[in-house]
């Protein structure tokens, strides 16, 4: 008796040691094809593209990065606000590609798109983010000297020139439309053609907005020109607004408050349609108080302006009220549904 019962007790133990070979076995074989394909699934980050190597569209939307922070780096970044210009613009625009131009030196390595922001409006079909070097912008353009002696670098207001002048390059390039990234674009320009720039002021043009054709590059070439003869590094806005209202008054002959010019093919829009909220109440952006008052004197504007110079520093809670978050949360919800506290 004794025998049979270790004979069984032995068939047990093989038994139970074949199969819990077998179980480890199987669950090796899967955790090895699991993991290879997680390894085989997960993608690279995709690589910043150069603008020169695509083919632009005429009625492109274009928007420049020139502080040149990222350059040194392997991964680019875009703040929140901009990154809610260029949605707003991308979901009022979805016939026009969208570009978000980062502008680097010459000697620009392979730069990857890693950020969460990017990555979200990438999520738009007519959205690209890419780059330009300099030598591509300025080669075969009237400024090509000025950058020769690297005068603009030592311009405490470098990024800002570097926005004016580059700008200019891009639409005679390309032409399409240019905007600052201190936007929130509430509308369809679409109906506006193909040559435009809007008053600041009565008596000043703002070229934070403005769009151009080929029929608009003499105008383009004479503001770049005149940028590379005089150049001032100390003049904050004397090569962005003051120059574009210096030539458009000239070229066109047009009169102190453009009522009249002689320019058919450029149309002058009024205040409110770019900038109907002056830097001089800035403020009520970001007051809930102003709400009313702010809707009222946009209703009839293509984009709101905010300012940057003045209200980067202004920050506002992810759940506040207050006018701009408000704008934002209708026109770039994307953007909005990924801030953490503020914006």
């Amino acid at each position: 008796m004794n025998y049979f019962i270790r004979c069984f007790v032995v068939i047990i133990s093989l038994g139970l040691f074949y199969l819990a070979s077998y179980w480890l076995l199987v669950t090796n074989n899967t955790t090895s094809v699991s993991n290879k394909h997680e390894t085989t699934s997960k993608e690279s980050p995709p690589i910043l593209k150069n603008l020169f190597d695509l083919v632009v569209k005429e009625n492109s939307i274009f928007f420049l990065e020139t502080s040149m922070k990222d350059f040194e780096h392997e991964v680019v970044t875009i703040n929140r606000r901009a990154s809610c210009a260029l949605e707003s613009a991308a979901l009022h625009h979805q016939n026009r590609t969208i570009y978000y131009i980062y502008v680097f030196p010459n000697d620009t390595e392979t730069i990857y798109i890693k950020e969460k922001y990017l990555n979200m409006v990438l999520t738009y079909e007519n959205i690209q983010v890419v780059y330009a070097k300099i030598d591509d912008l300025v080669r075969n353009t009237e400024i090509e000297e000025l950058f020769s002696k690297h005068l603009i670098e030592t311009s405490p207001f470098f990024v800002e020139h570097f926005s004016d002048a580059f700008r200019a390059i891009i639409l005679m390039k390309f032409g399409g439309i240019y905007m600052d990234s201190d936007v929130i674009v509430l509308k369809s320009l679409d109906d506006l053609g193909g040559n435009f720039i809007g008053k600041e002021i009565s008596t000043i043009l703002a070229s934070g907005i403005m769009g151009f054709d080929e029929n608009g590059i003499d105008l383009l070439s004479a503001a770049l020109e005149d940028l590379n003869k005089n150049y001032n590094p100390k003049s904050w806005g004397g090569h962005g607004p003051l120059l574009f209202t210096k030539w458009v008054k000239k070229m066109c002959n047009a009169t102190a408050n453009f009522s009249y010019h002689e320019c058919d093919y450029l149309r002058i829009l009024p205040t409110n349609a770019f900038y109907p909220v002056s830097y001089g109440i800035w403020r009520h952006f970001f007051n809930p108080k102003y709400i009313d008052e702010i809707r009222n004197m946009v209703k009839n504007s293509y984009l709101i302006h905010i300012w940057n110079k003045l209200t980067h520093g202004f920050i506002l809670e992810a759940d506040s009220n207050a006018p701009y978050l408000i704008f934002a949360r209708e026109h770039c919800p994307k953007t909005v549904s990924k801030l953490y506290k503020s914006f």
